[in-house]
Protein backbone atom coordinates (compact mmCIF):
# COMPACT_ATOMS: atom_id res chain seq x y z
CA UNK A 1 0.00 0.00 0.00
CA UNK A 2 1.21 3.86 -0.82
CA UNK A 3 0.98 5.60 2.19
CA UNK A 4 0.15 9.53 0.98
CA UNK A 5 2.95 11.71 1.51
CA UNK A 6 3.11 14.36 4.95
CA UNK A 7 1.37 17.74 3.52
CA UNK A 8 4.88 19.58 4.48
CA UNK A 9 3.84 22.64 2.35
CA UNK A 10 1.20 23.01 5.36
CA UNK A 11 3.80 23.78 7.57
CA UNK A 12 7.02 25.98 8.41
CA UNK A 13 8.65 25.41 11.40
CA UNK A 14 8.99 21.81 13.12
CA UNK A 15 10.05 21.06 16.82
CA UNK A 16 11.45 17.45 17.25
CA UNK A 17 11.07 16.17 21.16
CA UNK A 18 13.47 13.12 21.94
CA UNK A 19 14.77 12.06 25.10
CA UNK A 20 18.34 11.53 24.04
CA UNK A 21 21.38 12.54 21.58
CA UNK A 22 21.19 10.53 18.62
CA UNK A 23 17.88 9.70 18.66
CA UNK A 24 16.89 11.52 15.90
CA UNK A 25 19.69 10.24 13.83
CA UNK A 26 17.95 6.45 13.77
CA UNK A 27 15.38 7.69 10.39
CA UNK A 28 13.94 10.35 11.28
CA UNK A 29 16.53 13.07 10.41
CA UNK A 30 16.58 11.99 6.83
CA UNK A 31 12.85 13.33 6.65
CA UNK A 32 14.39 16.33 8.80
CA UNK A 33 16.91 16.97 5.99
CA UNK A 34 14.46 17.38 2.76
CA UNK A 35 12.16 19.55 5.29
CA UNK A 36 15.37 22.09 5.94
CA UNK A 37 16.52 21.67 2.03
CA UNK A 38 12.87 22.80 1.47
CA UNK A 39 13.23 25.64 3.53
CA UNK A 40 11.54 24.17 6.65
CA UNK A 41 13.11 25.93 9.92
CA UNK A 42 13.36 22.59 12.40
CA UNK A 43 14.20 22.55 15.86
CA UNK A 44 15.70 19.75 18.31
CA UNK A 45 14.49 19.42 21.92
CA UNK A 46 16.42 17.23 23.53
CA UNK A 47 15.02 16.33 27.13
CA UNK A 48 18.64 14.55 28.81
CA UNK A 49 22.37 15.15 27.91
CA UNK A 50 22.60 11.29 27.15
CA UNK A 51 25.14 10.77 30.04
CA UNK A 52 24.41 7.74 31.06
CA UNK A 53 24.48 6.51 27.72
CA UNK A 54 28.25 4.97 27.95
CA UNK A 55 30.45 3.35 30.37
CA UNK A 56 32.58 6.72 30.28
CA UNK A 57 32.25 8.95 33.18
CA UNK A 58 28.71 10.83 32.97
CA UNK A 59 30.00 14.46 32.54
CA UNK A 60 32.74 12.93 29.61
CA UNK A 61 29.74 11.01 28.06
CA UNK A 62 27.22 14.23 28.12
CA UNK A 63 30.17 16.38 26.20
CA UNK A 64 30.56 13.86 23.54
CA UNK A 65 26.88 13.02 22.69
CA UNK A 66 26.34 16.82 22.88
CA UNK A 67 28.96 17.67 20.72
CA UNK A 68 27.59 14.67 18.41
CA UNK A 69 24.42 16.02 18.30
CA UNK A 70 26.12 19.21 17.44
CA UNK A 71 27.78 17.99 14.11
CA UNK A 72 24.48 15.75 13.11
CA UNK A 73 22.54 19.03 13.59
CA UNK A 74 24.56 20.53 11.45
CA UNK A 75 24.69 17.84 8.62
CA UNK A 76 21.05 18.42 8.57
CA UNK A 77 20.38 22.00 8.53
CA UNK A 78 19.23 22.09 12.25
CA UNK A 79 20.30 25.19 13.67
CA UNK A 80 18.17 25.30 16.60
CA UNK A 81 19.09 22.74 19.48
CA UNK A 82 18.29 23.05 23.20
CA UNK A 83 19.97 20.69 25.84
CA UNK A 84 17.70 20.08 28.85
CA UNK A 85 19.32 19.02 31.65
CA UNK A 86 16.89 15.81 33.22
CA UNK A 87 18.53 12.67 34.24
CA UNK A 88 19.45 10.25 31.27
CA UNK A 89 18.06 6.55 32.20
CA UNK A 90 15.49 7.83 34.80
CA UNK A 91 13.69 10.38 33.20
CA UNK A 92 10.03 11.11 34.63
CA UNK A 93 6.88 11.72 33.44
CA UNK A 94 5.62 14.64 35.54
CA UNK A 95 4.57 18.37 35.60
CA UNK A 96 8.18 19.09 35.44
CA UNK A 97 9.02 17.59 32.18
CA UNK A 98 5.54 18.85 30.58
CA UNK A 99 6.33 22.45 32.00
CA UNK A 100 9.97 22.28 30.25
CA UNK A 101 8.37 20.81 26.93
CA UNK A 102 5.64 23.19 26.60
CA UNK A 103 7.81 26.38 27.58
CA UNK A 104 9.88 25.50 24.51
CA UNK A 105 6.70 25.01 22.18
CA UNK A 106 5.88 28.75 23.35
CA UNK A 107 8.90 29.81 22.99
CA UNK A 108 10.35 27.97 19.03
CA UNK A 109 6.00 28.43 17.85
CA UNK A 110 6.22 25.49 15.65
CA UNK A 111 3.82 24.28 13.16
CA UNK A 112 4.04 21.26 13.78
CA UNK A 113 5.26 18.73 16.97
CA UNK A 114 7.25 15.49 16.42
CA UNK A 115 7.37 12.98 19.40
CA UNK A 116 8.53 9.40 19.90
CA UNK A 117 6.39 6.66 18.76
CA UNK A 118 3.72 4.63 21.37
CA UNK A 119 4.92 1.34 21.13
CA UNK A 120 6.15 -0.78 23.76
CA UNK A 121 7.21 -3.60 22.19
CA UNK A 122 9.16 -3.03 18.94
CA UNK A 123 11.00 -4.97 15.84
CA UNK A 124 13.98 -4.07 18.11
CA UNK A 125 13.32 -4.98 21.21
CA UNK A 126 11.12 -3.43 24.45
CA UNK A 127 11.57 0.43 24.21
CA UNK A 128 13.56 2.52 26.67
CA UNK A 129 11.95 4.22 29.68
CA UNK A 130 13.05 7.47 28.81
CA UNK A 131 12.11 7.24 25.13
CA UNK A 132 7.97 6.21 27.10
CA UNK A 133 8.08 9.22 29.16
CA UNK A 134 8.91 11.85 26.77
CA UNK A 135 6.69 10.66 24.84
CA UNK A 136 3.23 11.02 27.06
CA UNK A 137 4.82 14.01 28.46
CA UNK A 138 5.24 15.94 24.79
CA UNK A 139 1.91 14.88 23.70
CA UNK A 140 0.23 16.36 26.93
CA UNK A 141 3.21 19.73 26.39
CA UNK A 142 1.19 20.69 23.02
CA UNK A 143 -2.32 20.66 24.80
CA UNK A 144 -0.36 22.45 27.75
CA UNK A 145 0.99 25.16 25.21
CA UNK A 146 -2.01 26.41 23.62
CA UNK A 147 -3.50 26.98 27.02
CA UNK A 148 -3.45 30.31 28.87
CA UNK A 149 -3.68 28.90 31.75
CA UNK A 150 -1.74 26.10 32.23
CA UNK A 151 1.90 27.19 33.39
CA UNK A 152 0.70 30.62 33.71
CA UNK A 153 3.80 31.67 35.16
CA UNK A 154 5.37 31.12 31.60
CA UNK A 155 3.12 33.89 30.18
CA UNK A 156 3.17 36.35 33.17
CA UNK A 157 6.55 36.02 33.67
CA UNK A 158 8.50 34.78 31.06
CA UNK A 159 6.33 36.69 28.30
CA UNK A 160 5.83 33.81 26.25
CA UNK A 161 2.32 33.41 24.36
CA UNK A 162 0.19 30.44 24.30
CA UNK A 163 0.59 28.70 21.03
CA UNK A 164 -1.36 26.03 19.28
CA UNK A 165 0.58 23.77 17.51
CA UNK A 166 -1.59 22.15 14.40
CA UNK A 167 0.06 19.17 13.79
CA UNK A 168 1.39 16.11 16.13
CA UNK A 169 3.22 13.57 14.12
CA UNK A 170 5.73 10.46 15.48
CA UNK A 171 7.63 8.06 14.08
CA UNK A 172 5.77 4.77 12.67
CA UNK A 173 5.79 1.11 12.30
CA UNK A 174 5.40 -0.45 9.43
CA UNK A 175 1.64 -1.54 9.16
CA UNK A 176 0.82 1.51 11.89
CA UNK A 177 2.24 4.57 9.43
CA UNK A 178 -0.24 7.05 8.15
CA UNK A 179 1.87 9.29 6.00
CA UNK A 180 5.61 8.72 4.49
CA UNK A 181 8.35 11.44 3.71
CA UNK A 182 9.95 10.26 0.68
CA UNK A 183 13.34 10.89 1.24
CA UNK A 184 15.59 9.17 -2.12
CA UNK A 185 18.17 11.21 -3.35
CA UNK A 186 18.60 13.21 0.08
CA UNK A 187 22.26 13.97 0.44
CA UNK A 188 23.96 15.82 3.21
CA UNK A 189 27.93 17.17 3.35
CA UNK A 190 30.08 14.08 4.91
CA UNK A 191 30.87 14.24 8.63
CA UNK A 192 33.77 13.20 10.86
CA UNK A 193 34.04 9.62 12.17
CA UNK A 194 32.24 8.80 15.31
CA UNK A 195 34.35 8.14 18.37
CA UNK A 196 34.34 4.74 19.41
CA UNK A 197 31.35 3.47 21.96
CA UNK A 198 30.37 0.13 23.58
CA UNK A 199 27.43 -1.25 21.80
CA UNK A 200 24.09 -0.13 23.32
CA UNK A 201 22.09 -2.35 25.68
CA UNK A 202 18.52 -0.94 24.28
CA UNK A 203 16.80 -0.22 21.03
CA UNK A 204 17.49 3.43 20.15
CA UNK A 205 15.41 3.43 16.90
CA UNK A 206 11.98 4.31 16.51
CA UNK A 207 11.40 4.13 12.71
CA UNK A 208 10.84 1.71 10.33
CA UNK A 209 14.25 -0.71 8.88
CA UNK A 210 14.83 1.11 5.35
CA UNK A 211 11.78 -1.30 2.44
CA UNK A 212 13.35 -4.63 0.81
CA UNK A 213 14.17 -3.91 -2.64
CA UNK A 214 11.88 -6.26 -5.23
CA UNK A 215 12.01 -5.93 -8.82
CA UNK A 216 8.10 -5.24 -8.36
CA UNK A 217 9.26 -1.80 -6.23
CA UNK A 218 10.90 0.85 -7.97
CA UNK A 219 10.33 3.33 -4.95
CA UNK A 220 13.08 4.59 -3.02
CA UNK A 221 13.13 4.85 0.73
CA UNK A 222 10.76 6.79 2.87
CA UNK A 223 10.51 8.04 6.27
CA UNK A 224 7.03 6.41 7.70
CA UNK A 225 4.94 8.81 10.19
CA UNK A 226 2.32 9.08 11.67
CA UNK A 227 0.18 11.58 12.20
CA UNK A 228 -2.65 13.62 14.67
CA UNK A 229 -4.47 17.10 13.47
CA UNK A 230 -4.20 18.78 16.46
CA UNK A 231 -7.56 21.56 16.54
CA UNK A 232 -8.80 23.72 20.09
CA UNK A 233 -6.41 20.72 22.76
CA UNK A 234 -7.43 17.64 21.30
CA UNK A 235 -5.53 15.28 19.07
CA UNK A 236 -7.38 12.91 17.00
CA UNK A 237 -6.35 10.49 14.78
CA UNK A 238 -5.60 11.70 10.99
CA UNK A 239 -7.39 9.67 8.31
CA UNK A 240 -5.25 6.96 7.21
CA UNK A 241 -6.23 7.55 3.17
Amino acid sequence: MTLPALPEESFQRVLCVVAHPDDMEYGTSAAVARWTARGIEVGYLLLTPGEAGMPNPPQETARLRVAEQQAACAVVGVKHLTVLEHPDGVLVYGLDLRRDICREIRRFKPDVVLGTGYEIETPYGFDQADHRAARLATLDAVRDAGNRWVFPEQVDDEDLQPHSVRWFIVPGLAGSATHGVEVTGERCSAVSPRSRRTPRTWPRSRTTPPPRTSSRSSRGPRTLLTGSYVKDGSAGRQGRG
